[in-house]
């Protein structure tokens, strides 16, 4: 009777081994796909923050390259104003001059003056001033606008600039404390994956105790005498898969 009891409390822990490494197994099997995903979404994270900070960096460098450019032209256009209002003082005062002379020569017309080899006084060419003057002030007005346009240009680059470097700020730290998140959810899926592996192998070496004592009891039953190691460790891993989905539909 002892002997028929030791037999089945043998089979029983027999069993038990062969369900804690089943589900020891499938544990295992969990935590390593959790892994490979965790790993995959660390790799993306990094890569998209790589991507962001390098476009901040280059659209950074650009926005200065333009700012230098659009103050280059203003302060050209800025000096184009000043030289052609300079040049429009001249030219009036000229033109003024020359026809308050033309006045005054016909008005009192000097006898004995020598000859110039020409009629009348030179006066500048008056017909011409008035398209001269006219030229230089559609130059002004070039001038003016784009000191305007420019500096309109200037002022909306800055605000376009400001609100990008705004939105890439903020998606690079989202991602940044989600990629830390993540990591952190990897270092302790890595030591409960360290912690299975370690269990498995405990439960395994009992497990393996357990089928000898019982192939030394049953032999019989359990496994044919003339069975290979091979054989036996196929047949027992077989048992260990059945064990498992046993255990599964009953979970479910």
């Amino acid at each position: 009777f002892r002997r028929v009891l030791f037999r089945s409390k043998t089979l029983k822990d027999r069993d038990y081994r062969l369900r804690d490494v089943a589900e020891q197994h499938e544990s295992l099997e969990g935590l390593n796909a959790r892994h490979g995903v965790l790993v995959e979404q660390i790799s993306d994270l990094t890569t998209e923050i790589d991507t962001l900070n390098s476009d901040l960096t280059n659209q950074t460098a650009l926005r200065s390259e333009e700012k230098t450019e659009h103050e280059t032209t203003i302060a050209d256009a800025k000096e184009g104003v000043e030289a052609m209002k300079e040049a429009i003082d001249i030219l009036s005062h000229f033109y003024g001059a020359a026809a308050k002379a033309f006045m005054q020569a016909e008005q009192s017309p000097d006898d004995e003056m020598p000859d110039a080899g020409f009629s009348g006084n030179y006066t500048g060419s008056q017909s011409a001033s008035t398209g001269i003057m006219g030229l230089m002030e559609v130059i002004l007005g070039d001038f003016q606008r784009t000191i305007k346009e420019t500096t309109a240009a200037e002022e909306q680059a800055v605000r376009d600039f400001i609100e990008y470097e705004r939105e890439t700020k903020m998606s690079i730290t989202t991602k940044s404390t989600a990629k830390e998140a993540l990591e952190h959810e990897k270092t302790e899926n890595d030591g409960e994956l360290q912690t299975a592996e370690e269990s498995l192998r405990t439960q395994q070496e009992l497990l393996d105790g357990a089928v000898e004592q019982w192939e030394k009891l049953l032999p019989g039953c359990v496994a044919d005498p003339g069975m290979s190691a091979e054989e036996r460790g196929a047949k027992r891993d077989q048992e260990i898969a059945e064990i498992g989905r046993a255990s599964c539909r009953e979970r479910v």
